[in-house]
């Protein structure tokens, strides 16, 4: 798949948003990428074949953050529409939609071993 050399480098490309990424994050095997945009979608990436596998809608605005769980079964993702949402990473389809701020939400991250969730919102609150 991937050489480490010396230097980082930037050989490969892929294309599928329709506005500008906000953020990227791999699997914790480093076999998938996960990427979300200003054009509310979320995106999963199989590195092996540089395409993408999964094509997430759901959010009704900017996706700001996207996070593997550790363990990889899970993917979060923050939205400028004051939700967070749960993906399966290896399906199709269906979410959870997680509410609480009263603004968008800029960042999410798995905390203690994937078991919680921590944000941080416009709303100048961090919840967990």
């Amino acid at each position: 798949m991937f050489q480490c050399s010396r230097h980082p480098s930037l050989e490969h490309q892929l294309k599928g948003h329709q506005r500008p990424v906000t953020c990227v994050h791999f699997s914790p095997n480093m076999k998938q990428l996960a990427s979300c945009a200003e054009d509310n979608f979320v995106m999963v990436w199989a590195l092996n074949e540089e395409k993408r596998t999964f094509r997430y809608a759901g959010h009704k605005g900017h996706v700001t953050w996207v996070r593997f769980s550790p363990s990889g079964q899970l993917l979060a993702s923050s939205s400028m529409d004051r939700t967070v949402r749960l993906w399966v990473p290896t399906i199709r389809g269906d979410f959870n939609e997680l509410n609480g701020h009263s603004a968008g939400v800029r960042c999410v991250e798995f905390a203690n071993a994937g078991c919680n969730l921590v944000t941080c919102s416009d709303d100048k609150t961090i919840k967990f």
